[in-house]
């Protein structure tokens, strides 16, 4: 019976997904991870998808191929920005929180990170292997960065 549970939760997921400006972006490319919470704060929230896969997309002011590139993120509006906030407080991968800056919120399937587009510029890394190469990487910089363990 689990197994019959899990399938009517994914095609409620899809049919969620689907409503969620689905002729626009493009969902099924979207990690599980990124979908189910895409999914979370529609139904809680109700959110418009504003970007998912966008082919060469680059991360601004950077060379970086950016997760847009390869379906891996998407950028969201919503009426309720602390409702998504608390709704997603517990997602396990990378979340802007600069909403007034940005006007969006980007998600993606990396480590554990919260960052801001412009401004404080402060970023979190998940502890471990994948945290502590990413707080190396941008220790020299002029962004914060601050280790976090789970």
């Amino acid at each position: 019976m689990p197994h019959v549970a899990k399938l009517l939760f994914l095609q409620l997921v899809t049919l969620m997904l689907t409503n969620i400006n689905a002729s626009a972006h493009p969902m099924g490319c979207l990690p599980a991870m990124v979908r189910n919470a895409l999914a979370q704060a529609n139904s809680a929230c109700g959110i418009t998808v504003i970007s998912t896969l966008r082919v060469g997309a680059r991360i601004a002011g950077s060379s970086h191929v950016s997760k847009h590139a390869s379906c891996h993120a998407a950028d969201f509006t919503s009426r309720d920005y602390s409702c998504v906030r608390r709704v997603l407080a517990g997602y396990p991968g990378a979340m802007s929180v600069d909403v007034a800056t940005a006007g969006h919120i980007h998600i993606d399937d990396g480590p554990f990170l919260r960052f801001a587009h412009s401004g404080a510029r402060t970023r979190h890394a998940r502890g471990g292997p994948a945290g502590r190469q990413y707080a190396r990487r941008y220790a020299g910089s002029s962004i914060r960065v601050e280790e976090r363990t789970p």
